[in-house]
């Protein structure tokens, strides 16, 4: 993968171990401190001895075992060098995912291609006899894994699914075939994780095709295959398989007439959820109480209400009355207005009622009010039911205090949130249920007009002791605030700990936090590239894009140093897909220009004269010809005119205009500039007003005054192209001597009064050493 390139390629190259270097400043290409910015040198003591300073480590990186190898793997299927030798590999194989079943934490969609073509190598190159190959135990691991889907996408997924199923069915097949119960688990697994990764229609397929599966066992996985297509939305494939279930004579059972009526509830379709409710279910079973919960609160989104109590309730009531659909109905009283007194009155009911079975309103119980009052945006009655359990004795549990969190999120009352966040740490959570509420308050407390940044680095200590993974969100929420602070190192832990675990997608995200830092404008140079290196150590798949942003945020603070230095960087990059692109070159020849950088202009053309997968257009040439002429070197500017008159694409509009301002620093460049200018007018080509300003600056800067202004009052008089600021301003500031610019400023004052004035209200700035001024008139010279 390209972003792990640059660190495992080193180590190829080198024959080393993969070592993380945590160096936040490079010692190569290392900014100029100014004297504010520069760092202390060692002091002395009385003695002549250096005072001892204590180290400070860096945290460990945290990534999982294993995984190392299989990157190193595949950076050299992309490089054609010789893999790690097969038991290496296998180890890598076996210690991930262990890690993984141990952790039950999600295989990140880049990881799972890796584990995917490792495992077709092995498949390839292993030698069963010597033991170098995967045991069948480390498959099934592999394939549970997979089951635990990340917030990413599963393309991969699905395909090391499918590579797992075939290997684990092949080396099965001796023992058990497809009528076997270890073939239909396998056949389970395959087929949920299809579904829960957007490959419902491959599972689909997969089940036309098993025609061994009992009656019992092709519903529950059909099942499984509706679900997949609601979760994708494919309303179209949804029903065309119910319709391929009933042909196949699959009974229409309460699970999936739960996963229709669903469907079409949270959609609000008013007509389908109806139609799918009142549908007959086999066995005359009743409908289950998820979707029961569903069509009622459908019911009070849509206001029918009156359906609702006529179909949904009723049918609620001929079921039997279990704690689960006790729980639906007290939420319906509520959502028909009944005050918590009347649902108080109700659950003494199932109480008398339930009697024998010792029926009583639970956490369960409250915890479902709670959430439907959420769903009405009304923190006050969550409040309320809260107090309701109380009065029942009923202890709030971790998933109250998750409700009360993210409610309290919603209304903005982070103080009631910070409460509920403490009650929260006295229970105990279980898979990291907590996990995203608190995450969220972390973000919270993070943003928003007055943000708690003590609370929320405190909150994010607890989690991190508990060993909890905080998300990217709040990652890169942390990153700015220590990188404000300026505590690199603490970002460099925070980075270690959590980055190397997230997606691709998601490490962008806390790459932006970086973006963000370097752009405000009273941070040092010496902080941007601190924080800069750092950004492209923990992340060296950061886009040309983003290195370009940076560029440019040297090139604005004056460094084009640096900024070719970030440039450079980009050019070494050995993912041919990472590297600088023509509109790169052109960005960086721009900034080098307005810098007047020699060096970096240098540099910059040296690295184009090496790249073979860049075919120099106009766009280039106008950059070079530009960068060259603001350096100093207009008769080198004017080499790459030619190389442009003579190409097949030709000049712009901006290639004359650079062209004439490399003959207006040009000693005797009024020769090639009339030569340009007659090749322009012999073409017929439109004279804008900026392209007769940029000939005036040229023949101007020659000291020739007579012929400039007879060729103005021409062009007024026969094109009718008034004089204005642009060309006037540019007629003075491009003429040379002090003298010859109060002949051109009497001269403007006498035939073009206005003009006068508009130049004095631009204003003028200094230019050299000898005083002279000139008038700030906005030049546009872009390639």
């Amino acid at each position: 993968m390209s972003y792990l390139t640059r660190h495992v390629f080193r180590r190829l190259l080198l024959n080393e171990p993969y070592i993380y270097h945590h160096n936040i400043r490079r010692s190569i290409g290392a900014p100029q401190a100014s004297p504010r910015e520069r760092i202390p040198s060692c002091q002395r003591t009385i003695f002549g001895f250096a005072e001892k300073r204590t180290q400070r480590h860096a945290r460990d990186v945290d990534i999982d075992p294993g995984l190392e190898k299989m990157m190193e793997f595949n950076q050299t299927l992309q490089a054609g060098t010789r893999p790690p030798p097969v038991p290496e590999l296998v180890r890598s194989w076996i210690s991930f995912f262990a890690h993984k079943k141990k952790t039950k934490t999600a295989v990140q969609r880049y990881q799972a291609y890796l584990a995917l073509n490792t495992l077709k190598y092995l498949k390839e190159h292993g030698a069963p006899e010597d033991g170098f190959t995967l045991p069948l135990n480390s498959l099934e691991i592999a394939r549970s894994a997979l089951r635990r889907a990340p917030k990413d996408e599963l393309d991969g997924h699905r395909e090391l699914a499918k590579a797992l199923f075939a290997e684990l069915v092949s080396r099965k097949k001796e023992e058990h075939d497809e009528t076997s119960e270890e073939y239909f688990y396998e056949l389970t697994t395959l087929v949920t994780i299809l579904c829960q990764s957007g490959g419902s229609l491959e599972a689909k397929e997969l089940l036309k095709s098993s025609s061994n599966l009992d009656m019992d066992r092709q519903e529950r996985l059909w099942t499984r295959v509706l679900s997949g297509l609601g979760r994708e939305d494919n309303q179209e494939e949804l029903l065309k398989t119910l319709s391929t279930m009933e042909e196949n004579s699959i009974p229409f059972t309460r699970w999936a007439h739960q996963v229709i009526v669903s469907f079409f509830a949270q959609r609000d379709d008013v007509v389908n959820t109806k139609r799918w409710f009142k549908c007959p279910i086999a066995n005359d079973e009743s409908p289950t109480p998820k979707t029961i919960k569903d069509t009622l609160s459908f019911c009070m989104r849509n206001k029918e209400l009156e359906w609702g109590y006529t179909v949904v309730f009723k049918s609620a009531l001929k079921s039997k009355l279990d704690k689960m659909t006790w729980d639906v109905l007290f939420q319906w009283a509520a959502a028909l207005d009944k005050g918590v007194e009347e649902i108080d009155k109700m659950m003494k009911l199932m109480v008398r009622e339930g009697r024998e079975v010792n029926l009583q309103p639970d956490t369960e119980t409250i915890n479902g009010l709670v959430e439907f009052a959420n769903s009405k945006n009304d923190p006050y009655l969550a409040e309320r039911f809260i107090d309701l359990g109380k009065r029942w004795r009923i202890e709030p549990d971790a998933r109250t205090f998750i409700l009360q969190i993210g409610y309290r999120i919603d209304v903005g009352d982070l103080s009631g949130a910070q409460a509920a966040y403490a009650g929260l740490q006295e229970q105990e959570t279980l898979n990291d249920e907590d996990g995203t509420v608190v995450n969220r308050l972390i973000h919270a407390l993070c943003s928003g007009s007055a943000p708690n940044r003590e609370a929320a680095l405190s909150i994010a200590l607890d989690l991190e002791e508990q060993k909890k993974r905080l998300e990217p969100d709040v990652v890169a929420d942390l990153c700015y605030i220590k990188l404000l602070d300026g505590q690199n190192e603490d970002v460099l832990d925070l980075l270690n700990a959590h980055s190397f675990h997230y997606s691709v997608k998601d490490r962008q995200k806390v790459r932006e936090s970086f973006r963000i830092f370097c752009a405000i404008q009273d941070i040092s140079v010496g902080r941007i590239w601190e924080a800069y290196n750092l950004c492209i150590e923990i992340f060296p798949e950061t886009t040309v894009a983003e290195m370009t942003f940076f560029m440019r945020e040297f090139f604005d603070r004056g460094r084009s140093d640096l900024a070719c230095l970030v440039f450079r960087q980009m050019h070494l990059n050995p993912d041919l897909s990472n590297r600088p692109s023509v509109g790169t070159y052109v960005q960086c020849l721009e900034g080098v220009a307005r810098l007047k950088d020699q060096e970096g202009l240098k540099m910059l053309h040296n690295l184009l004269k090496l790249e073979m997968n860049i075919e120099p257009n106009t766009e280039l040439y106008n950059a070079l010809m530009l960068a060259y002429a603001f350096c100093g070197m207009p008769d080198r500017a004017l080499e790459f005119w030619e190389d442009i008159a003579r190409s097949r694409e030709g000049p712009t509009y901006g290639s004359i205009c650079i062209a004439l301002y490399a003959c207006e620093v040009l000693p005797l460049g009024e020769v090639p500039a009339r030569e340009i200018w007659n090749r322009v007018t012999k073409m017929n080509v439109q004279v804008t007003r900026e392209l007769f300003a940029a000939y005036v600056g040229a023949l101007a800067g020659q000291g020739i005054f007579d012929e400039v202004v007879d060729m103005i009052k021409i062009m007024h008089e026969e094109n009718g192209m008034k004089p204005d600021s642009l060309i006037l301003g540019i007629f003075h500031n491009a003429i040379p001597e002090y003298d010859r610019k109060e002949e051109v400023e009497l001269w403007i004052k006498a035939n073009y009064p206005t003009v006068w004035e508009d130049l004095l209200s631009i204003g003028r700035k200094p230019v050299g050493d000898e005083g002279q001024t000139i008038f700030n008139v906005p030049r546009s010279l872009k390639p």
